[in-house]
C-alpha cells in the first residue's frame, strides 16, 4: 500500500505501467506488486481478475485488488484498497492516479469484485 501512495498524483497514461511516464489502472497494479513484491502480475484488469482468491465486497481490507465494470464490460477497471472504503487506481486520461472513496454511489453500482492475492495468516 505504501508503494502505491507514493505514486499519487503520478500522471494518467493509457497502457503505462511506469512512474515516470504514467499508469493506466492494471499497470499501476502491475508497477506496485513488482516493485514492493517482486511479483510479476498479468497485464489487464481483465486478467489481473482471473487470479488470487474472491473476496465479498464487506471483506475486503488494504491490499486486495477492487474490480468495476466501467466501460461495459467485466472487470473493466482496478484499484487497491488502501483501507476502509478507500482505495487508490488510475481513473481515466483526464485525471492522475488518486485515492477515492469506495461507498459513493457510482463505484458501489460499477463494483464487479474483490481479489485478495497476498495470504492472510
Amino acid at each position: 500500500m505504501a508503494q502505491a501512495l507514493l505514486l499519487v498524483g503520478a500522471p494518467y497514461r493509457w497502457g503505462g505501467s511506469r512512474a515516470d511516464s504514467g499508469f493506466d489502472c492494471s499497470g499501476l497494479i502491475r508497477h506496485v506488486f513488482a516493485e514492493s513484491l517482486q511479483w510479476r502480475l498479468p497485464g489487464s484488469a481483465r486478467e489481473q481478475f482471473r487470479i488470487g482468491q474472491e473476496v465479498d465486497r464487506d471483506a475486503l481490507l488494504p491490499a486486495d485488488l477492487i474490480f468495476f465494470s466501467t466501460a461495459g464490460s467485466r472487470a473493466s477497471h482496478v484499484g487497491l484498497m488502501i483501507g476502509p472504503r478507500r482505495f487508490v487506481h488510475a481513473p481515466n486520461a483526464r485525471g492522475v492516479v488518486r485515492i477515492e472513496e469506495f461507498r459513493g454511489n457510482y463505484w458501489l453500482s460499477q463494483f464487479d469484485g474483490g481479489r485478495r492475492l497476498i495470504l492472510r495468516a
